[in-house]
């Protein structure tokens, strides 16, 4: 009752509880770190910048978001450019002087740390046929090579923050800078708050439960776009760019991370109920999505698509 017979010293009072309060606040170390690679894409609108930091608040509101992303549309043509687009002649789009203008992605996903970059940065020094012995190296298609050094390059910033501030992160999500450039698309990264997940497993979406091609006794092959990652594998799944130097087998994205992470014995799951049974295999069919385009996916009931078998057959699904 005295306090309120003095305002003044009622509000510096009050003022210090906020400031204590606050500082409880910043000392809690966020448990989770997104890392969004790749080229952005159609995800520059403000709708598609919304979509992509809802699918990251869904899984953890307090997590930090760490990019590495190229602004500009890919100045190489996409392997995959001649299975949708056969006898259609490929040309690059050019980079706008400010690839930032009227884009929202910045404004609503705010990342901790941003690092640009252009395709010439992450394009392969030399082919793998160069610095392989003869016979040892798979073709590695073209984007394969940027995908994944996109990849590590934006776990180094996650290492990096982890190092300054003496910790480790519980969970490292991987996602894509366009990761929701379409309803199809933003469906794929869609999941539940990391709380309900068991921290001892890697959360990827299944192409199907066949078995593993290059590892007997493994099931199993996963989409490359979307991943929740345990610290203790995040090193191996964000570091696939090794396999590179390493004369290591090569091919499309999904090839090589399901190479990845049959190699290391990752600990792989699905939770259905996360993402409303889009992705999951349904009385032994294959998961229900179609790709309409390079740059546009649909959700769809039906076996294995052609796309997905395109890539079985010609690569054993790893």
């Amino acid at each position: 009752m005295e306090l309120m017979k003095c305002p003044a010293l009622l509000a510096v009072l009050l003022g210090l509880l906020g400031l204590a309060e606050a500082s409880k606040f910043r000392n809690v170390k966020a448990k989770t770190a997104f890392c969004i690679s790749g080229n952005v894409r159609k995800n520059h609108g403000k709708k598609e910048s919304v979509g992509l930091k809802k699918l990251m608040d869904d899984i953890d509101p307090n997590g930090l978001h760490f990019a590495f992303v190229n602004p500009c549309e890919p100045e190489s043509k996409p392997w995959a450019w001649h299975y949708f687009y056969p006898g259609k002649e490929w040309h690059p789009a050019k980079c706008a002087a400010d690839p930032w203008a009227n884009s929202s992605w910045k404004t609503f996903l705010k990342p901790t740390r941003l690092v640009e970059y252009r395709d010439k940065d992450v394009y392969p020094h030399s082919p793998p046929e160069e610095v392989c012995p003869k016979g040892k190296a798979e073709k590695w298609y073209t984007g394969v090579y940027q995908q994944y050094t996109g990849l590590r390059e934006c776990f180094r910033l996650v290492e990096e923050y982890e190092k300054k501030h003496k910790f480790k992160f519980e969970t490292v999500v991987r996602m894509r800078a366009d990761g929701c450039s379409d309803p199809g698309r933003c469906a794929q990264s869609q999941y539940c708050h990391v709380d309900k997940l068991d921290k001892s497993k890697l959360y990827l979406h299944f192409h199907d439960h066949r078995p593993s091609a290059r590892f007997p006794g493994t099931q199993g092959h996963f989409f490359d776009n979307f991943a929740i990652v345990p610290r203790k594998f995040a090193d191996a799944f964000f570091n696939v760019i090794e396999n590179y130097k390493n004369c290591e087998p090569g091919g499309p994205g999904e090839a090589m991370i399901n190479y990845q992470v049959h190699k290391h014995r990752m600990v792989v799951d699905d939770m259905c109920e996360c993402h409303n049974h889009l992705f999951c295999p349904k009385e032994g069919r294959a998961l229900r999505v179609k790709k309409k385009s390079l740059d546009e996916e649909e959700i769809m009931e039906g076996e294995i698509t052609d796309f997905t078998q395109y890539i079985v057959e010609n690569f054993g699904g790893d």
